[in-house]
Formats: structure tokens, sequence, C-alpha cells
């Protein structure tokens, strides 16, 4: 039950960060090839996304949303009976211990996740430094598309896809 309650927020998030970084990206890598920094690689409009992007899909924003409404819970569950708000902070601390199992069972995935964003970082670099070039090539539209979603793709690993 918790689990299904918990998906709903976070598929929302994800499509939000999704739709965001849809809007977004073109703009952000257009910002970051026209800077006067360009021509050293800097991607800070890049980055700036890639990191908005993260916390909107991440549990700590569904989780504050909740926060809230924790001690309404509790407060309730008091007074409908001191039984119930026992086993209600019986239930806190089972979850916890579970968070903390869920943490250290994800710490691969997680130290995994700065690799690929830096190789996503110096790939963005490499295209903003070459952004006149992009911009020269003839084909229309090549090379402004960004390349945001840079690790988080699941199909391919570099990301960068140049239509």
């Amino acid at each position: 039950m918790r689990m299904s309650a918990q998906a709903v927020p976070s598929r929302c998030a994800q499509r939000v960060a999704t739709v965001m970084d849809g809007k977004l990206a073109s703009r952000a890598f257009a910002a970051a090839t026209a800077a006067p920094r360009a021509g050293s690689g800097d991607i800070g409009p890049i980055n700036d996304l890639a990191t908005l992007r993260a916390f909107v899909c991440s549990r700590g924003l569904t989780a504050l949303f909740d926060l809230p409404f924790v001690p309404l819970f509790l407060a309730l569950s008091f007074f409908i009976h001191p039984v119930l708000f026992g086993l209600t902070l019986a239930g806190a601390g089972i979850l916890l211990l579970i968070m903390i199992a869920g943490q250290i069972v994800s710490r691969r995935v997680s130290a995994e996740a700065p690799e690929r964003t830096a190789r996503a970082s110096l790939q963005a670099q490499t295209f903003v430094r070459n952004a006149k070039t992009l911009r020269a090539m003839p084909s229309p539209g090549r090379g402004r598309r960004s390349p945001s979603r840079a690790g988080h793709d699941s199909k391919t690993q570099e990301g960068f896809a140049f239509t």
C-alpha cells in the first residue's frame, strides 16, 4: 500500500521534471553556447538545469509536501486511541529502518551517478567549446538540441541525441 502511494507522487515528479527539461533544455543549451565564457567550456546553465531536474525527481521534494501533515496525523492517532498512537510510532520506526536499509542497498547506484554526470558534463563542455563549429554546420537543427538528458536516458549511456 505504501509503495503504491509513494509511486504516484514519484511518477508525477518525474513527468514534471521531464516536461520541464524538454521545455528548458534548448534554452539552457543556447544560453551556454552564447555565454561569454562558452569558449572555455563553461556549461553553467546546463548544470543548473540538471540540478533542478534532479531536485524535482528526488524523493525529498515529495517528502516536503508530506512533512506538514505528520504532526497532525500523530495527534489525530493519539486522540483516536493511545494504542493506535503507539502503533503509529512503532510503524514510523520500522519505516526508518527500511529507509536506512534502502540507503545501504542503493549506495552502488548512487556512487555511479557522479561518474556518469561528470562524463556527460565533459561531453557538454566539448559541445559548448565547439559551438561556433556546430552553428556553421549546413544541416538545419544540427547541434541545436540540448545534450542535457545525458546520463538520464536509460537507452544510451552517453545520452546525447543530435538529429
